[in-house]
């Protein structure tokens, strides 16, 4: 059954191409190259991906709860997809100011990233994709980092992955007998 979302390209569930160019978004290689990007929680992928949370700036638990016995996107279902990422791969982390990037450039510097990880200023992701594109050039295969759609007032997984290097991920496939 073909889905049609409101935003991007009608879609076969299970048969998503996950990398494209997307010249608007966080850590993206811009309109030429794709990337896949992954969360590492379905309720973090929710707020990353269901317009009714990505685009509100103070999303809280309790926006997320009113959705406990409703769908926000009538007419769109979510379908989980499973992949493994290949032993060899090399991610760049920066996902806290604590990670070990951020012990190789100096303060000031360390600073101005995070802060641009960190902004949900539209303007800024512009200087996520140069962040992505140095990474990329520099040879990693991805970058995690933390998501800012994840609600104010919760604790929860809210890393998210972009890989730029579609040979370092497998579809995962259940084992049979």
């Amino acid at each position: 059954m073909v889905q049609a979302p409101r935003k991007g390209n009608p879609e076969v569930p299970y048969h998503r191409e996950l990398f494209y160019p997307s010249q608007h978004s966080r850590f993206s290689l811009g309109s030429e190259a794709g990337v896949a990007y992954f969360s590492n929680d379905f309720a973090v992928n929710c707020c990353e991906t269901i317009e009714q949370f990505s685009e509100n700036p103070d999303l809280s638990l309790e926006d997320l709860l009113q959705y406990g016995d409703g769908n926000p996107t009538p007419g769109w279902f979510g379908y989980p997809l499973n992949f493994h990422l290949l032993s060899s791969v090399v991610i760049l982390d920066l996902s806290s100011v604590d990670s070990l990037f951020f012990r190789f450039v100096d303060s000031d510097t360390a600073k101005r990233i995070w802060d641009v990880i960190r902004t949900r200023n539209f303007d800024a992701k512009r200087n996520t994709q140069l962040v992505a594109q140095a990474a990329a050039d520099a040879g990693f295969d991805g970058i995690v980092y933390t998501s800012v759609r994840a609600p104010i007032d919760a604790v929860m997984p809210d890393n998210n992955l972009v890989m730029f290097n579609k040979a370092k991920i497998e579809r995962w496939k259940a084992y049979s007998r």
